[in-house]
């Protein structure tokens, strides 16, 4: 590739952007889009501008520092989220969060400097220093080189990236449909194990299969590694304890003993902003280290003569408990919640522990599975993003 290095505002107009009053309600609800870094798409994509949040007045446009950009310019986000990037296909604005490049048409392809800036955007995000709000400002963008070849090679680069990024892109939709088809594997075969156990064995109570059931301690807890470890809301995830982003509090031995975990007891949430974390339960599997719960969770011990920790988790998290779960929830100033009396009274299925064993035992093999194919999926979406950003500094060293 025949290239010069050229500064960025030797190529393009550099161009900021604002934000209009919004005391002021005819500035808003215009015929300008107005963009802000979260219309535009991931860091390391590189998309015509899609459909935008808000759009200003001509007045607001008029009265703010906000610009009027033409078609074709290169959005580039300069503000927290540095190097979301799209290029314009109509006219717009954008928020102050941006380092606009209109470009010089006789000069330089717009497609092609958008794709050399996310080529580069981890270079520009380190023009932004260590500060705690991290902004590039277009002082620094202006002297920033490009590799600037004729247009004709230019538009060829852009003919390769454009192919090259319509395979990632299929590999990404691809990733993603066999992660939502793992996702559903579960629910589906939970919904079904439960409605034929209904049809089959008598029923029970949750509270007939508890030895116990309980809150947890309302003792406020802080981030530091003594202490006991409390298991909180975050903690509780998909039918596993997990024991990341600990907090913990003191508690003397009386009180420990009462709010101890043991193995296999089973952790539900109990209250949220979101009702759909409202009965989210696990099951506790580790002795090996004491853990106290918190006050938004109740602890379920079951009777081991009765039923399996993992049937009742697994029947909680089915479409049937969700559902009586759903039944026994209410909403007070924002927070919708469950009661442990009103847990209690839930009815589920109860076969004989042998084939609540063989229940527990298929449906785990099927979660596992499904994890197996999400931890597939988030490895086959970095692979996409490692091929993308290898096939932009190939592309942008002569290699393709």
């Amino acid at each position: 590739m025949r290239t010069i290095l050229r500064n960025l505002e030797d190529v393009a107009v550099l161009v900021g952007g604002g934000t209009p009053s919004r005391t002021k309600s005819e500035y808003f609800d215009g015929d300008v889009p107005w963009v802000t870094p979260s219309d535009l798409p991931a860091k390391g994509n590189v998309r015509s501008l899609g459909p935008v949040a808000e759009t200003i007045t001509r007045i607001g446009l008029r009265d703010s520092s906000a610009t009027l950009l033409p078609p074709g310019t290169v959005l580039f986000s300069t503000r927290a989220s540095i190097g979301k990037i799209a290029v314009a296909d109509r006219e717009c604005s954008t928020n102050q969060g941006f380092c606009n490049f209109i470009p010089e048409v006789d000069v330089i392809d717009s497609w092609y400097l958008a794709y050399y800036l996310a080529a580069v955007t981890e270079e520009i995000i380190a023009l932004a220093g260590r500060t705690t709000f991290r902004e590039v400002g277009r002082k620094k963008l202006r002297t920033f080189s490009i590799p600037v070849p004729p247009l004709q090679q230019q538009r060829r680069v852009v003919q390769h990236l454009d192919e090259c990024m319509d395979r990632i892109d299929e590999i990404r939709k691809l990733s993603s449909e066999a992660a939502t088809e793992a996702d559903a594997l579960l629910p589906s075969s939970l919904a079904a194990t439960f409605a034929e156990l209904r049809g089959t064995y008598p029923t029970a109570t949750v509270g007939d299969c508890l030895i116990e059931s309980r809150y947890g301690t309302s003792r406020r807890c802080d981030a530091g590694a003594s202490a006991v470890p409390v298991l909180r809301i975050p903690n509780v995830a998909r039918g596993r304890i997990s024991i990341d982003n600990l907090k913990y509090c003191e508690l003397g031995n009386k009180e420990l003993e009462r709010f101890k975990i043991d193995s296999g007891d089973i952790l539900v949430v109990r209250t949220n902003g979101s009702p759909d974390l409202v009965g989210r339960c696990a099951v506790h599997v580790d002795n090996k280290r004491s853990f106290a719960f918190a006050s938004y969770l109740i602890r379920l011990r079951v009777d081991p003569a009765k039923i399996l920790p993992g049937f009742l988790m697994f029947f909680l998290t089915s479409t049937m408990g969700r559902d009586a779960i759903a039944a026994i929830r209410r909403t007070s100033a924002g927070q919708f919640n469950i009661n442990v009396q009103n847990l209690r009274r839930i009815r589920l299925p109860l076969p004989p522990l042998a084939i609540q064993a063989e229940v527990v035992d298929r449906l785990t093999d099927q979660r596992n599975v499904t994890a197996a194919i999400g931890a597939d999926q988030t490895t086959h979406a970095t692979d996409a993003d490692l091929l993308m950003n290898a096939v932009l500094r190939r592309a942008f060293a002569g290699d393709l």
